[in-house]
């Protein structure tokens, strides 16, 4: 999933490192991110990232005017989206 921020605005993400196969988690710690390895970074206007599977994360936010944030996903994401309840 990549995420690409549109026009002058910086924006803030903050990503947590996957926890879907850790081993040193339980299966109900391992539905949520360890906020102790979460890290919040400001994405400059006009650039992008793109995040590995099972990267914690919600969309940019902004941290100033407003955000536009194009978002880029892979077939494998639609289908996970889609088939949450």
């Amino acid at each position: 999933q990549g995420f690409l921020l549109i026009g002058k605005a910086p924006g803030l993400m903050v990503l947590g490192e996957p926890t879907h196969d850790r081993d040193d988690l339980t299966d109900g710690e391992k539905a949520w991110p360890d906020w102790s390895r979460t890290k919040g970074y400001i994405i400059p206007a006009g650039c992008g990232i793109i995040i590995k599977k099972g990267t914690w994360h919600d969309f940019p936010v902004s941290v100033g005017p407003e955000l536009t944030a194009f978002v880029i996903n892979t077939k494998e994401v639609i289908d996970a989206l889609t088939s949450m309840k």
